[in-house]
C-alpha cells in the first residue's frame, strides 16, 4: 500500500471509531434520561427496555430484577413477548439457574454462547423458547452493581443478525447505567421502608 492508501485507511478507521463513540454516547444519554424520570423499578425497567430495543434494533426483550427481599428475581418489564414466553422467563427455577450461570460468566452472552453452554438448564430452556418463538438472535445482559447481580436483560431479533463487538461494548455500558439506576431505586425503597418503620415505632411509643 502507498502512503496515501495507508492514510486513507487510518482516516476511515478513525471515522468509524468516532461514529461508534457517538452512537454509544447517544444511546447512553437516551437510556439514562428515560430512567431518570422515576425511582420505581418497574418504570425504570420498562423505560430502559424500550430505549434499548429502539437503539439496539431489538424486536423484543425483557428485564428481570432482584426483589427487595434480596433472595429471588422477577420479570419487571417486557416488550413484544408473548405471555407464555414471559411466564417461562418468570419461573423461579429458571431465574435462579440463570443467576448462577451469569454469576459464572459475568459478561454479555450472545445466542451462540448460550446455546453452547448446554449444562445450564435455564440456557437450554431459553434457547428452546427462542427457537419456538422464531427469535434466532438473542442476548443476555447481566446487571452487576458492586459485584451484586441485580438482574439481567434479555433481547431478541426476529431475523438472524449477529451481535458485533461494538454492540456488546455499548450493551455493557448500558447495563452499567441500568444497574446504577436499579441500585438507586433499591436504596430509595430501603430508606422509605426504614422511615415508615421508624415512624410506626415512634407513634406506638407516643
Amino acid at each position: 500500500l502507498s502512503g496515501a492508501d495507508v492514510v486513507m485507511l487510518l482516516r476511515l478507521q478513525l471515522e468509524r471509531q468516532v461514529m461508534q463513540r457517538n452512537r454509544e454516547l447517544t444511546t447512553l444519554l437516551s437510556v439514562t434520561s428515560a430512567m431518570a424520570q422515576s425511582l420505581n423499578i418497574e418504570e425504570i425497567s420498562t423505560a430502559a427496555l424500550q430505549k434499548i430495543c429502539e437503539f439496539a434494533d431489538w424486536n423484543c426483550g425483557a428485564i428481570a430484577t432482584l426483589k427487595f427481599s434480596n433472595s429471588t428475581y422477577q420479570v419487571s418489564g417486557s416488550v413484544n413477548l408473548s405471555q407464555p414466553f414471559v411466564e417461562a422467563l418468570n419461573d423461579e427455577a429458571f431465574l435462579a439457574d440463570t443467576r448462577e450461570s451469569l454469576l459464572r460468566f459475568k459478561r454479555v452472552l450472545v445466542e451462540v454462547e448460550i446455546q453452547a453452554a448446554g449444562a445450564s438448564n435455564a440456557f437450554t430452556q431459553l434457547a428452546e423458547l427462542c427457537r419456538q418463538q422464531r427469535i434466532p438472535s438473542f442476548v443476555l445482559l447481566p446487571l452487576f452493581f458492586k459485584e451484586q447481580l441485580l438482574g439481567f436483560v434479555f433481547g431478541g431479533r426476529h431475523l438472524r443478525k449477529d451481535f458485533h463487538p461494538e454492540e456488546i461494548e455499548i450493551l455493557t455500558s448500558i447495563g452499567n447505567q441500568i444497574s446504577v439506576a436499579i441500585a438507586n431505586a433499591r436504596l430509595f425503597h430501603a430508606i422509605r421502608e426504614a422511615k415508615t418503620e421508624w415512624e410506626t415505632t415512634f407513634d406506638a411509643m407516643s
